[in-house]
């Protein structure tokens, strides 16, 4: 019984990674492809899924809300996204991702952003400073909220921005075009001015 037993969980865990790379793959693919997947999970409860897979899931839907023809469209997959970002706000709390999922659905929702998706941005930060994938998406944030952040989180966004202009320079200009001629475009200027001149000793 015992062997039954764990044959059954291995069984399980196996499916629930499955289900898990194929959401992640889902991801990275085409926007078809990420329809279908959507579509393929629309009935799983959220407590049957990995939080890697809800957080697939939330970021599927959301880029579907982004591209809705219709508000009841967006509606529906903004629902649908919360109810896998819901579950990650108690389980990874402290998770970058689940403040991330949290601060891009509420720009869904509210686009002059609400002070919860400020606080989601910024709290984005405290658990993970740099991030390679996130990283244009937080720049872009941060230009259009940065009259609402704290100067610490001001300071995070130019350190993210600084940090992958140095790591891969031609990611420089569609920074730039990101912050355009906004005072966070200006404030990185300086910053990236400043951080090449040589010191004096």
């Amino acid at each position: 019984m015992l062997c039954l037993a764990g044959t059954a969980w291995a069984a399980s865990l196996s499916a629930r990674e499955w289900t898990t790379q194929t959401i992640v793959m889902a991801m990275r693919s085409s926007q078809d492809k990420g329809q279908t997947v959507l579509v393929d999970h629309a009935d799983d409860l959220p407590e049957a899924l990995g939080d890697r897979a809800k957080a697939g899931l939330a970021e599927l839907a959301l880029i579907s809300a982004g591209q809705a023809s219709t508000r009841g469209e967006r509606q529906l997959d903004l629902a649908w996204a919360r109810r896998q970002i819901e579950p990650l706000s108690h389980s990874r709390p402290g998770w970058a991702t689940t403040q991330i999922l949290t601060a891009q659905a509420d720009l869904l929702a509210y686009p002059s952003a609400s002070s919860r998706g400020v606080a989601a941005y910024v709290a984005s930060y405290r658990a993970a400073p740099f991030l390679m994938r996130e990283a244009r998406w937080r720049i872009a944030y941060g230009a259009f909220a940065w009259n609402r952040l704290p100067d610490a989180a001001q300071q995070n966004m130019l350190d993210e921005a600084e940090w992958l202009t140095r790591f891969d320079s031609s990611q420089r200009a569609a920074i730039e075009r990101l912050l355009g001629d906004s005072a966070a475009g200006m404030a990185y200027q300086f910053r990236m001015t400043v951080g090449n001149i040589p010191s004096a000793d």
